[in-house]
C-alpha cells in the first residue's frame, strides 16, 4: 500500500472521532487566574468590537478588487506592461511564474511591447490601471487584518508581531483558541504567576509569527493559536501527568452508537502525555496530507509548530533554573500567607 493511501485511511479513522478539551482535572486554583481571563475578555472585546468596522473595509476592498478584475477583463493587454506585471505580482494578484511565463511570451514575440506602447490609448490605459490599483492597494492596507495581522509578503511591521495574536478570522477561530487557551492557561498562570505567565504569553506571540517572517505568507497571519499551543506546550512539560478532561462526539458513528442504544458522545480523561502530543501528531499528519494531495490550507501550522516548541522549550528551562522554587512559589505564597 503506498503511504498517501495509508495516510488518507488514517486521517479517515481518526476523523471519526471528534475530541475538545473542556478542562482539566485540576480545577482548584490559588488565586483568579486574572491574566487568563483577560487576554479570553481582551481577544473577545477586540473580535466584536471591530466587527462592524471590519465587515465596511470589507465590501471596500471588494469593490476595489472587482473594478480591477473587471479593467484587467476588458484590457487584458495591460499585463504586457513590465510596471503592470510588477504592480499586479506585489499585490498577490499574479504569481511570480506567471509574471516569468509572460515575460518569456513576450520575448519570443519580439517587438509585441513596443508596438502596445506606442499605442494611442495606451497612456490612458495606463493611468486607469494605476488608479485602480493604488485605491486596491489602499483599501487592502487600511483593512483590519492586512493592517494589525502580519502583513504577508514581507510587509509586515514589528508590531504586528504582537497585535496579530489578538485578532480572529471568524467566532469559530476565536472560540476554540480561547476554549484550548482556557483549558491549560489557568493552571500554568496558578504555578508561575501572572507576571511570568503574561511575559510568557507575549513571547509566544512572537515567537509563533517568526516562521511567517522567515517564510512570508501570502494572507495575514491571524490568531492566537499560536501562543496557545505555546500554552499546551509549556502545560505538557509542567503538568505532564494531569488528566485533560475531553468532550467527545461523532457524527459518522452516531447511527451505529443510537441503534445499539448507546450515546454518540461523552466525557473522558486523558493524560496531557497523550493527549497533546496525540493533538499536534494529527496537525503534522494534515501538513503531510495537504503536501501529498497538493491542498493548500488557511491554517498557519507553522506558527502551531513554533509555538508549541517554544512553549517546551520555555518549561524546560525553567525546570533546568529552578525558577519555580527559588523565586516564583515564596513570592506567590508571600502575598497569599498572612503574616
Amino acid at each position: 500500500m503506498e503511504s498517501h493511501h495509508l495516510l488518507y485511511i488514517i486521517l479517515f479513522l481518526l476523523g471519526l472521532f471528534i475530541l475538545i478539551p473542556i478542562g482539566n482535572e485540576h480545577s482548584t486554583v490559588r488565586r483568579l487566574p486574572m491574566i487568563t481571563f483577560l487576554l479570553i475578555v481582551v481577544n473577545t472585546l477586540v473580535y466584536f468590537t471591530t466587527l462592524p468596522g471590519r465587515a465596511q473595509q470589507e465590501r471596500t476592498l471588494a469593490s476595489a478588487y472587482n473594478k480591477l478584475r473587471s479593467f484587467m477583463e476588458e484590457n487584458p493587454q495591460i499585463v504586457i506592461d513590465n510596471q503592470a506585471r510588477k504592480s499586479l505580482r506585489e499585490e498577490g494578484l499574479i504569481s511570480e511564474d506567471e509574471d516569468e511565463e509572460i515575460t518569456r511570451q513576450l520575448k519570443d514575440r519580439g517587438d509585441q511591447y513596443s508596438l502596445w506602447a506606442a499605442g494611442m490609448i495606451t497612456p490612458q490605459m495606463r493611468d486607469e490601471f494605476s488608479q485602480l490599483i493604488k485605491k486596491f492597494k489602499s483599501a487592502r492596507e487600511e483593512f483590519l487584518p492586512f493592517k494589525w495581522g502580519l502583513a504577508p509578503r514581507g510587509n509586515w511591521k514589528s508590531y504586528q508581531l504582537i497585535t496579530s495574536a489578538f485578532l480572529h478570522a471568524d467566532i469559530l477561530h476565536l472560540f476554540f483558541n480561547m476554549l484550548y487557551f482556557f483549558v491549560v492557561g489557568f493552571s500554568l498562570e496558578d504555578i508561575w504567576g501572572r507576571g511570568v505567565f503574561l511575559g510568557f504569553y507575549m513571547l509566544s506571540c512572537v515567537a509563533a509569527a517568526l516562521p511567517s517572517v522567515v517564510s512570508p505568507l501570502d494572507l495575514p497571519l491571524l490568531g492566537a493559536s499560536g501562543a496557545v499551543s505555546a500554552t499546551m506546550g509549556a502545560f505538557l512539560i509542567r503538568m505532564y501527568r494531569t488528566r485533560v478532561n475531553i468532550f467527545w462526539f461523532s457524527i459518522e458513528l452516531a447511527l451505529p452508537f443510537l441503534m445499539t442504544g448507546r450515546k454518540p458522545w461523552g466525557k473522558i480523561l486523558l493524560p496531557a502525555y497523550l493527549y497533546i502530543p496525540f493533538y499536534f501528531l494529527l496537525q503534522l499528519l494534515q501538513v503531510w496530507y495537504n503536501y501529498l494531495s497538493g491542498q493548500t490550507s488557511l491554517v498557519a501550522f507553522s506558527a502551531h509548530f513554533a509555538g508549541f516548541a517554544f512553549g517546551v522549550g520555555f518549561a524546560l528551562l525553567m525546570k533546568a533554573t529552578k525558577a519555580e522554587e527559588s523565586y516564583i512559589h515564596p513570592k506567590i505564597e508571600a502575598k497569599l500567607t498572612f503574616s
